[in-house]
């Protein structure tokens, strides 16, 4: 690991081999930069794995926030956050069918992460109606919002869905920033 000022020369921050400890910020500097030459002039690089993956840190305190996913499907953990999250119901507006795909919202092939922000829950036809011509959608959700999608039709209107409030959560009181916590209970089979 090592943080993008080192990785850009901008910093001689050590980095960190996993099952190893800490190393000068040239040597893995040049490690990742030697990857990538030799991927580039065709050689074998079997022997030698690099792994670049974007980690958030908070800069206040250097806790890991956030890690970005290399995959294109949702792994199960985030799948079940998301049917928490949209209800069951799929995230299309006008559409109360059940959610059978959980997708991007800015789809995996735009380079849209695979991350709770970045999915929703939506019934089959609504996810294949979004890829076609004209469709184009975008999380528009901000810090203490339930998530929120744009969805613009080919016709160029565009519609909000928001997740629906988690139950037994309080409703809010006007006037007052102070916000009650709560714990929501998942059932499973």
């Amino acid at each position: 690991m090592l943080s993008d000022r080192t990785l850009l020369g901008a910093d001689d921050e050590a980095g960190h081999v996993p099952g190893f400890g800490p190393v000068p910020a040239g040597w893995a500097r040049d490690l990742v930069l030697d990857m990538f030459r030799r991927r580039a002039e065709g050689e074998d690089t079997e022997d030698l794995e690099v792994l670049l993956r974007r980690l958030w840190v908070d800069p206040a305190c250097g806790g890991l926030v956030a890690t970005e996913s290399r995959a294109r499907f949702f792994p199960a953990g985030l799948v079940r956050h998301l049917d928490a999250r949209d209800g069951g119901t799929c995230r299309t507006p006008w559409c109360d069918a059940p959610v059978r795909h959980r997708d991007h919202v800015t789809g995996h092939d735009s380079h849209g992460p695979t991350a709770a922000d970045n999915g929703q829950g939506l019934c089959v036809a609504c996810n294949h109606a979004k890829q076609g011509p004209g469709w184009r959608s975008s999380t528009v959700s901000t810090t203490g919002e339930r998530h929120r999608v744009a969805l613009t039709t080919p016709t160029g209107h565009t519609y909000l869905s928001r997740a629906p409030a988690m139950p037994g959560r309080p409703p809010p009181v006007s006037g007052s920033r102070l916000e009650a916590h709560f714990t929501a209970w998942t059932l499973t089979a």
